[in-house]
């Protein structure tokens, strides 16, 4: 996964849906879910080892020794499973039992909100691609740009989620 910008990821991501549509959304959904928040998890792993608090053997998704190069690739895997993931999920959960109209508008919800997100995503990641100790300076004070991006992206999914019924909410 070789891109240069969130929105080439994010295009990438749709297309390669395109050859393999979803036969139903809501396993999709709980799972991107999951990852999105194993990527959070990860990134506040990371940056309690920048800041001496955790073991760097803790690390889940990535190790020490590549922990720069994964921070650097958040925003990509972000915006490739938005594409690929989120957006089929919310269109497919129609062969979930959600009416087709809610479920198309929880999906446009997300697709008309993609363009300026991955603008912000790529300009978060431009702060910290080629000098990552930018991150990890921020990371000690307990911010970071990797996880602004990540929780960018829940906010965005929690958001079309509540336009769901509530059964699939509460599902998801």
């Amino acid at each position: 996964m070789n891109y240069r910008t969130c929105q080439e990821a994010f295009k990438n991501g749709a297309r390669s849906r395109i050859d393999y549509p979803l036969s139903n959304g809501a396993y999709k959904l709980r799972e991107s879910i999951s990852n999105f928040q194993a990527m959070r998890d990860e990134v506040i792993r990371i940056s309690e080892v920048i800041s001496g608090i955790r073991c760097p053997f803790d690390l889940q998704l990535c190790t020490n020794e590549d922990k720069a190069k994964w921070l650097r690739k958040v925003p990509f895997y972000t915006a490739y499973d938005m594409g690929h993931k989120i957006i089929p999920g919310l269109r497919a959960l129609e062969f979930d039992g959600v009416p087709q109209g809610q479920s198309v508008v929880a999906a446009l919800l997300v697709e008309l909100a993609m363009p300026q997100r991955l603008m912000k995503w790529g300009y978060l990641r431009d702060s910290y691609k080629n000098r990552i100790a930018s991150e990890y300076a921020r990371m000690r004070y307990g911010q970071s740009n990797a996880l602004l991006v990540v929780d960018d992206a829940l906010a965005l999914i929690d958001t079309a989620v509540k336009l769901l019924p509530l059964n699939i909410q509460n599902e998801l």
